[in-house]
Parts: structure tokens; sequence; C-alpha cells
């Protein structure tokens, strides 16, 4: 089916083939007529997408990494701990691991990278990291399992 460009191609067109003339002279070129909108005189057009625009901050994907490196490490606590509770110690491990290589002074990071490792049978991480805990944050939320758990190692608290 020809759909007629213009009111000249459009011999025997409808009444209002003057409004339409009206609009496609208002563009500039003639690469602008085939981006024109479907009308009820044309339903059948073709229609070109717009470009999409970047409507972020001018420094967007700065302030995208700035919000993913303030939750890294609760979200991958919250991942290991997941993996602890489903039986995937060693994925557990790993990313306690990741957590603490981020931020070495956490102390929750500190404490599950130990009890990982613990369960893993790695006694002399284990044993670094839950004094560490404790060097980091003196009676805190993991003291007394730090503690008890180093005192099952064999290691007294310092």
């Amino acid at each position: 089916m020809h759909i007629p460009r213009n009111s000249d191609d459009a011999a025997g067109g409808s009444s209002s083939s003057s409004g339409s003339s009206s609009s496609s002279s208002s563009s500039s070129s003639a690469e602008d007529d085939s981006d024109v909108a479907p009308t009820t005189e044309a339903p059948n057009s073709p229609v070109k997408a717009a470009p999409l625009k970047n409507y972020g901050a001018r420094d967007s994907s700065e302030v995208i990494r700035e919000k993913l490196d303030k939750t890294r490490v609760p979200d991958d606590i919250k991942v290991g701990k997941y993996y602890m509770d489903t039986g995937n110690t060693q994925g557990a491990y790993l990313r306690f691991k990741d957590a603490v290589g981020y931020d070495p002074e956490d102390p929750d990071a500190r404490f599950y990278l130990a009890e990982a490792a613990s369960k893993l049978k790695h006694r002399d991480e284990a044993v670094a990291n839950y004094q560490e805990c404790l060097k980091l944050d003196p009676g805190g939320d993991h003291d007394k399992a730090a503690r008890r758990a180093l005192t099952e190692l064999g290691v007294s608290a310092k």
C-alpha cells in the first residue's frame, strides 16, 4: 500500500489534505519528512525513536560508584550470612573475605569471616580474625561470641 507523503502525491485525498501539506511543509528537509508521526491520514507512516537522553548528574557514574561503595560491605555480609544459613560455607567465606578486603576495620566482617574460616577448618585465620574483631570493637555485638569461639579453639582472648 502506497501512503502519500504530501498533498501533491495524494490525488483524490481527503478534504483535510491541506492541513497535511502545511505540517509537512514546516519541516526543514526531506529527511525530516520521513520522521513524521502517524496521523489519521497516514496511520502506517514510519516513526523513528527519539535518542535517549541522560537526565542524571554530570558525574553520574561517580555518584553511582559512591552509593555502591557505601553499601558494599553490608551487602557482602548479608549475602555471606545467607550462604552460611543455606550451607554454602565456601561462598560465605569468600563474601566475608571480600568485605574484609574492602573494609578491614569492620568488626562485623571480621567476625563473620572468622566464623566461616572456623567452619572450613582454617584455624589460624579464624583465630586472627576473632582477635581482630575484639580489637576493633571491644565489648561490641560479637564480643561474647568471639571470646567463646577463641576458647573453643584453645586460645585465650587478649
